[in-house]
């Protein structure tokens, strides 16, 4: 049923472009790519405004930041093009300009779907509209992280946020994985060109820790670098090898993984978290009893902290001692 509608739909743009012609489509296009381009680059900022006004999360505020600043700006374009109509019916040129005009018409319909689709499809949504999305075979190809339409939808953005949402949503059916004991997430392997250690992320890490510790009534922690080697280590194989866990099949546990660096410690603990953004990552953290009786532990004096940037967004991995 919903890929009848969608059809329908692109059928409607087809004929609507055919009808207005080349200019007015034209603009149509350059006013999504350009209001993509804008609207999530600048996500960030509208997203602190936003989060501001409706106390949401960070990464629900980027997305409907994003979504208000491109709905700006496409607006902005479509009285513009309102105002070349005139020149879309010059003598001579109706032929090519239908033709023209309508397949632009399907490319801007093609971004709209696509961003349209992507933001929904993050949503709990009711059993039965749920169903229909994912039997959908076109939703399926808008909103494949690794498809063409993602791919360029990522350029044309420069913005990661939704792909990796997706991406996460795909694999663990939200936006943060935690795992306990030893559970195991598996995923395709990283190339090593796509990850990136995320400085600003470990910052923010610790203070959220601290400022966790602090509520609690507890002394800060100090930043141990040797620990944060160890950290380093493991989140850059778990993306390198495809898979999240706390056990590795090749330095084991967190205490088989100290001692080999030549760090000796009786207590130590490790979180570990895959989230979109560090905020996510921490406030999973947070949820989980286990891993939050980690950041509050009385025994803990130290943490080290990495944060690697993938494919499938931040790869969290915190060592206590």
């Amino acid at each position: 049923m919903l890929d009848f509608l969608l059809g329908s739909f692109f059928v409607f743009l087809f004929l609507r472009g055919w009808a207005r012609g080349f200019v007015r489509e034209l603009m149509d296009l350059l006013g999504v790519v350009f209001g993509l381009a804008v609207a999530f680059r600048l996500s960030p900022a509208a997203g602190a405004v936003v989060s501001g006004v409706l106390g949401s999360s960070p990464t629900v505020s980027r997305i409907i930041g994003g979504l208000v600043l491109f709905a700006i700006v496409g607006g902005a374009a479509a009285i513009a093009a309102h105002y070349l109509q005139r020149v879309a019916s010059l003598p001579g040129l109706a032929l090519s300009n239908r033709l023209t005009g309508a397949g632009l018409a399907l490319a801007w319909g093609a971004f709209l779907a696509t961003l349209v689709l992507s933001v929904v499809s993050l949503f709990r949504l009711p059993a039965a509209v749920a169903g229909q999305i994912d039997e959908s075979s076109v939703v399926a190809t808008l909103t494949d992280p690794a498809g063409v339409p993602q791919t360029v939808f990522a350029q044309i953005s420069g913005d990661r946020l939704l792909g990796m949402l997706l991406s996460l949503d795909e694999l663990i059916d939200g936006r943060s994985a935690i795992v306990e004991g030893d559970e195991r997430v598996e995923f395709d392997a990283a190339e090593p060109e796509t990850l990136s250690p995320d400085t600003p992320a470990v910052l923010a890490l610790f203070d959220s820790i601290n400022e966790e510790r602090a509520d609690a009534g507890l002394n800060s922690l100090s930043w141990s670098d040797p620990l944060s080697t160890v950290a380093d280590s493991h989140a850059d194989e778990m993306y390198r090898s495809g898979y999240f866990a706390h056990r590795s099949p090749t330095t084991g546990t967190v205490f088989d993984r100290l001692t080999r660096s030549g760090i000796g410690v009786v207590n130590a603990g490790e979180n570990l978290a895959l989230a979109a953004d560090s905020t996510e990552a921490h406030n999973g953290l947070v949820r989980s009893p286990s891993h939050m009786d980690n950041i509050v532990n009385p025994g803990f004096t130290s943490i080290g902290i990495a944060a690697v940037d993938g494919p499938l967004g931040l790869m969290v991995v915190q060592v206590f001692s």
